[in-house]
């Protein structure tokens, strides 16, 4: 699974937690709202026309940019108070799936994805789980142990595991992988370079 460290900063996990990351793909077009990439932290994706923008309106926008762009530290939870009204109040237009916004635990370099619940089961499509495990963190770097796989699952939802964590298979005489390490994981492409999951 090609997964992003950023689901580890959200949740401040720590050396010995146990973590299951799923992959999931969309079968209908998704459109989503941006918000919280004004903030002046969020540098270099504010847009040329910010001040083409009427001054009630930037007002209203760093506002709620500022609102989901905090640092909420843990026993802090109180302080998503002011998000989840303005995300509540966004997700009310029946006009976008969902809410796009900046990470602030990882420093604004990955996105946070809020999708409406009738979205999600309507169209998307788990594909694969993960079930690992922290071996040790330091600063901004994660090293994991995948501990079980899952690709298949039950009809009613259930997740069927595979008892290991997964391997690369060789179909047919002559086939290749070449490996490399991106990010802290093993990475194999076939001869094309397509990147091949281990099943």
């Amino acid at each position: 699974m090609r997964w992003s460290a950023c689901a580890f900063f959200e949740c401040f996990v720590k050396t010995g937690d146990k973590f299951i990351l799923s992959q999931w793909k969309t079968v209908s077009r998704l459109l989503v709202n941006n918000i919280g990439y004004l903030n002046d932290n969020i540098i270099g994706l504010q847009p040329k026309s910010l001040d083409e923008l009427k001054e009630a309106n930037i007002l209203i926008r760093n506002f709620i940019d500022e609102e989901f762009t905090k640092n909420v530290n843990e026993g802090e939870e109180y302080l998503y108070k002011n998000t989840i009204a303005l995300a509540e109040k966004h997700f009310s237009d029946d006009i976008f799936n969902g809410l796009l916004y900046p990470s602030i635990a990882i420093k604004a370099r990955s996105d946070n994805l809020a999708l409406k619940p009738h979205y999600v089961d309507k169209n998307l499509m788990i594909e694969r789980v993960e079930f690992i495990q922290i071996v040790s963190v330091k600063g901004f770097e994660y090293k994991i142990k995948v501990l079980d796989l899952a690709i298949s699952f039950g009809k009613d939802g259930s997740i069927e595991w595979k008892g290991h964590p997964g391997k690369w298979y060789l179909k047919k005489k002559g086939d290749e992988l070449i490996f490399s390490v991106e990010n802290g994981r093993w990475i194999a492409r076939d001869k094309y370079e397509k990147i091949v999951e281990r099943n």
